[in-house]
């Protein structure tokens, strides 16, 4: 009789033993695994900091390399202004030897502001300028880029919707993304900001601006963002076409 129950009771405690066991494996393995997706996470976000430091010394040597093709007579046809390295965001890294070239260095998303080193000078009665962009990542949804100018600011995103003056909040335009340029500026004698996209006007009629010294800013929100400023070589849009008399 003892050995008819005491059989069942040893079998329970065995199979229970083995669950016990074999839970704890299973919790020691899903341990494991978690520790592994978090070596993960971090080798990736390692390699995007490597593959972002390479990118820029290799934009660098770039540099370089084509700034010991330029002769005197070419260097003196750049733009007199530039990035502001003091005024721009420390996450913001500016190219040598012209400034135009920027990046956004930083490790996380958000903002980041550049500032031209002086304000536009006016040309027929215009204030405008030009940005080329080299990359606009679409990891962090669209309005990752503004183009703008910097008083009473006005800014057009990446996303087509215009902030600022008695712009605020006003959609409608073309998104621009990677190879886009995209102009920016005021008609001095109407006070009508003015916005292109690869050299074509975009509507902004009746959108105002209420004085007369801008300085260019771009406002970068993706790291590893490119763009390229043109302050005043040839533009892909005819400042002319902005007079209202010809």
């Amino acid at each position: 009789m003892n050995l008819f129950y005491t059989f069942p009771t040893v079998f329970l405690c065995l199979c229970a033993q083995v669950l016990t066991a074999a839970t704890e494996e299973v919790q020691t393995h899903v341990k494991n695994i978690r520790a592994e997706i978090d070596q993960l996470h971090e080798k990736i976000a390692q390699l995007f900091a490597n593959f972002v430091k390479i990118e820029l010394e290799q934009i660098q040597i770039e540099e370089k390399l084509n700034n010991r093709n330029v002769t005197h007579d070419e260097m003196s046809t750049f733009p007199k202004n530039q990035w502001s390295v003091n005024k721009s965001h420390s996450d913001v890294f500016i190219f040598k030897p012209n400034y135009l070239k920027a990046i956004h260095r930083g490790k996380t998303k958000g903002f980041r502001e550049l500032f031209a080193e002086i304000e536009l000078v006016p040309r027929f009665g215009v204030v405008y300028y030009e940005i080329k962009i080299i990359r606009n990542q679409l990891t962090y949804g669209s309005g990752t880029i503004g183009i703008g100018l910097s008083g009473k600011t006005v800014y057009l995103y990446s996303n087509g919707y215009i902030f600022g003056h008695n712009a605020n909040g006003f959609g409608g335009y073309p998104s621009f993304a990677e190879g886009d340029t995209i102009g920016c500026g005021a008609n001095l004698t109407s006070m009508e900001i003015i916005y292109t996209k690869n050299g074509q006007p975009l509507d902004t009629t009746n959108m105002f601006v209420f004085e007369t010294d801008f300085v260019p800013i771009v406002l970068i929100y993706a790291p590893g963002d490119i763009i390229e400023a043109n302050f005043g070589s040839t533009f892909a849009y005819k400042l002319s076409n902005s007079l209202i008399d010809p």
